[in-house]
């Protein structure tokens, strides 16, 4: 645990549903790409070490499992304790930071606390992850996830071709870097007849299927692409290794898309496209989709720009709706719309990760069962709306049948 004169620095991240929902509801937001780099690395250079993470309940096992050594509950810390918002913009970071310390009051944007010294015992996890605050007044927190995807536009500049450790390209493979640099990481394989354009990011471990990639994307580790990607983030161990369109989007770790999908990421009449919840003006005419960890998109589904597809949900047919997590849904295809049984996420996301080598942890297993609960509200204002039956109420944990079974076509 960080200390000294200065105290602890703690990040705190927001209950769900937050602004960067859907994406946040399983991955710590701290561990969310900020364009071509993760919010936490960016944070910690302006910021200094992280002490502490105070984050929703449903992260503790994972965060015991992930950082070791770090404070992750209110319990742990004693004196005075500097607790900042996870979901801040990083190009914030030092002036929030200081402003709180030369003003001795909380910083806030539109009562969202971004940053306040406090004493470790006058915290409140409560308040601090769902309260609202009062203070001096700063816009500095991220307001959805379309700004994830657009610091993307921050990376460019002409550079070269850098290649990992054991990286086998295919011939013939085309890499323009006129517009910024191309990394390729350790043991990433480029088969024939792919285009990369720089900037661009290929993981360790990933395999390209002769597929096009567009500047400004970042595909994170041990993951398969083909056909088309644009100025997306695609996160670590996830699938879309056929033919289809991907832009402009955010797609979660463990997410299979399956062949002929498409992102739409421009509306037909050149407007700005709206986004988030409640939904609002994103000032962007270009935006995607954003799939949370875990999801499944069907073979050949649609999805309409600005869209969201919550985490370990199966999506089919026309996408024009948010889809909330764990929830099977048809727009116009069989098998219908109902909740997906929270045991049946559990055991598909052990069928993928197996495939990589992974099991589901414990704190995988948290993770999960704390997003079916904090997002049982939200589940079941859609299916009264939609149509749908609802498996067993998330606090039995009860084991359920498949409530449907989609066909997929996975890397």
């Amino acid at each position: 645990m960080s200390s000294g004169a200065s105290g602890t620095l703690a990040l705190f991240q927001e209950e769900y549903p937050d602004p960067l929902s859907p994406l946040s509801l399983t991955t710590p937001v701290h561990e969310l790409m900020y364009g071509p780099r993760q919010l936490y690395r960016m944070i910690s250079e302006a910021a200094g070490d992280v002490g502490a993470l105070l984050m929703p309940p449903r992260f503790e096992y994972y965060l015991r499992e992930n950082y070791p050594g770090k404070a992750t509950r209110v319990e742990d810390l004693a004196g005075s304790v500097m607790v900042l918002n996870a979901g801040i913009r990083p190009g914030a970071v030092r002036d929030a930071l200081r402003l709180a310390e030369r003003e001795g009051r909380p910083v806030v944007d539109g009562g969202r606390l971004v940053a306040a010294r406090l004493r470790a015992d006058e915290l409140d996890l409560g308040k601090l992850l769902r309260g609202r605050w009062a203070g001096i007044e700063m816009d500095a927190l991220i307001k959805g996830p379309w700004e994830l995807v657009e610091a993307l536009g921050s990376w460019g500049g002409k550079g070269d071709i850098v290649y990992g450790a054991n990286v086998y390209v295919e011939e013939p493979v085309v890499i323009d870097v006129s517009r910024g640099p191309v990394l390729i990481a350790d043991d990433a394989r480029i088969e024939a007849f792919s285009r990369i354009e720089g900037p661009a990011y290929i993981g360790r471990g990933t395999v390209l299927h002769s597929a096009r990639i567009n500047s400004h994307t970042y595909i994170g580790e041990m993951c398969r692409v083909g056909g088309e990607v644009e100025r997306s983030i695609v996160a670590g161990y996830s699938n879309k290794a056929h033919f289809g369109y991907l832009g402009h989007s955010y797609v979660g770790r463990w997410v299979n898309i399956g062949a002929g999908a498409v992102t739409s990421d421009l509306k037909n009449t050149y407007g700005i496209v709206r986004a988030g919840r409640p939904r609002r003006d994103t000032g962007l005419v270009k935006l995607g989709a954003f799939i949370g960890d875990h999801a499944k998109i069907a073979i050949g589904t649609l999805i309409y720009a600005g869209r969201s597809i919550g985490g370990a949900s199966h999506a089919h047919g026309l996408v024009d709706v948010d889809v909330p997590p764990f929830v099977i849904y048809s727009g116009s295809t069989s098998p219908g719309t109902s909740e997906l049984a929270l045991e049946k996420a559990i055991e598909i996301a052990g069928r993928m990760m197996r495939r990589r080598g992974r099991e589901v942890t414990e704190g995988t297993r948290r993770v999960l069962e704390g997003a079916f609960e904090v997002s049982a509200a939200e589940r079941a204002e859609f299916l009264s709306r939609v149509g749908g039956p609802r498996s067993a109420p998330p606090t039995s944990l009860a084991r359920a049948g498949p409530p449907g079974e989609a066909k997929f076509k996975s890397a």
